[in-house]
């Protein structure tokens, strides 16, 4: 880029007249560069000639597209908040069904050492009778008695048994 050295004064010393120059010319171009800007501003308020009107056009297409992404962005947000609601419900949900299924196998336990503390009871009773008939007749008493055992542990045991399996979605 060359300095004009033509309106410089020849008198002083070359760094002053080099300096003189580049501040002349640094004046000018920020002359013709307001020029420029005032000019910028000029052409907005100006209608556009019609091949530039795409411009606006696509200007406008940008906005809707914002205005969409923006609805985008919100139902997904409340998209995010109903699942986590769901979620939660979900989580509470299992953990009431863990809770009962805890206390019904707590139930079932506590039914089972019952039955065997009964079977214990019954095989000391038997053990201190003195049956005096056949070996075939305390097997049919045994048996009987085991069965009534077995027959009520079921009877309390099912309702507790199907509420388990429909919990676990085995029925």
């Amino acid at each position: 880029m060359p300095i004009d050295l033509r309106n410089v004064e020849p008198l002083a010393s070359k760094s002053v007249l080099a300096e003189q120059a580049m501040r002349r010319q640094h004046d000018q171009r920020s002359v013709k560069r307001t020029d420029t800007h005032l000019d910028m501003h000029a052409d907005m308020d100006t209608p556009l000639p019609l091949n530039l009107q795409w411009i606006e056009q696509d200007g406008a297409k940008i906005q809707n597209m914002i205005k969409e992404l923006d609805t985008s962005i919100a139902m997904m947000a409340k998209q995010t908040l109903e699942v986590h609601t769901q979620n939660d419900r979900t989580r509470k949900k299992m953990e009431d069904e863990q809770q009962l299924m805890f206390r019904q196998i707590q139930t079932l336990n506590n039914l089972l050492k019952k039955q065997v503390s009964i079977f214990s009871a019954m095989e000391t009773q038997i053990n201190k009778m003195d049956i005096k008939q056949s070996n075939g007749l305390s097997m049919i008493a045994v048996g009987v008695i085991s069965g009534i055992a077995a027959a009520t542990t079921m009877v309390v045991a099912a309702p507790l048994a199907l509420t388990a399996m429909r919990s676990f979605g085995l029925l």
